[in-house]
Order: structure tokens, then sequence, then C-alpha cells
């Protein structure tokens, strides 16, 4: 199963690319969504909503540290279900995308999961301002 990652700062535009690319996605390849949220109430996921696709919400904390074990799961559980053979995960705009590659590169995963291209999503106006708080991944 392959699974694409997409990484980007709060506000930057990643809940408006999944939407696209759903819109574009060939349906020959059956794709699910794994949505993050890192407070209770999952804004991205009720945008992504109604949408013939299965989709997983992780809210309450952040895929890369609080819910690695959350992801896990939910990979697991989309993988079950008949089909699934693309994976697409929208991380919360905390989180760290050299943290997630680490969650995922567990042992029992590896060898099911093809990690595909990981999009990490800028607003470039306010790029410049924010780049040192956002870490080493996206200055590097």
């Amino acid at each position: 199963m392959r699974v694409n990652l997409l990484f980007g700062f709060l506000g930057s535009g990643k809940t408006t690319l999944v939407r696209r690319l759903l819109d574009t996605l060939s349906s020959d390849v059956p794709t699910a969504i794994i949505v993050n949220e890192f407070g209770d109430v999952g804004i991205d996921g009720q945008i992504l909503e109604g949408r013939a696709i299965d989709m997983v919400e992780l809210t309450s904390g952040c895929v890369c540290c609080t819910l690695k074990g959350s992801l896990l799961n939910a990979i697991e559980e989309l993988e079950e279900r008949a089909g699934v053979e693309r994976i697409l995960i929208e991380a919360t705009g905390v989180a760290q995308p050299s943290d997630m590659l680490e969650t995922l590169d567990d042992p029992t995963l590896k060898s099911e999961l093809e990690l595909g291209p990981l999009v990490t999503v800028v607003d470039a106006a306010k790029f410049a301002k924010i780049r040192t708080m956002l870490g080493d991944f996206y200055t590097e």
C-alpha cells in the first residue's frame, strides 16, 4: 500500500490541496485519507466529508508524537478494508516530518508500506517570516 504524506504549517493550504487531489485522482486506485487535527474539533475532516472515500480522523494531538499509536492503528484499519491501495495522510500544521517518517519506519508496517511522495505546503508570502520557527526540515 502506498502512503503519501502531506505537511505544512497552519493555514498553508493542506486541506485545499487534498480537496483538489481528490477531485483529480483516478478512481482506479482506491484511496483513503487520514486527517490529523491538533485540537478536539475536526475542521479539516468536516471540509472533506461527503466524498465517496474512506476517512479516518485523528484529533486531540499530533501523529508525529502523542498519536503515533493511533496513526499505526488507523493505517492497519484501512489496510484491512477491502481495496484500499493508497493512503493520503494530512498531518496537523505542527507535525514534524522527520518524526512522522520515524513513526512510519515501524518494523511491523515496513514491508507492507511503500512511502510515496512527501509534500510540504508553504505559504510563500509568509514563509520568510516564519522559517526559523518551522524547524530544520523546512530549511534544508
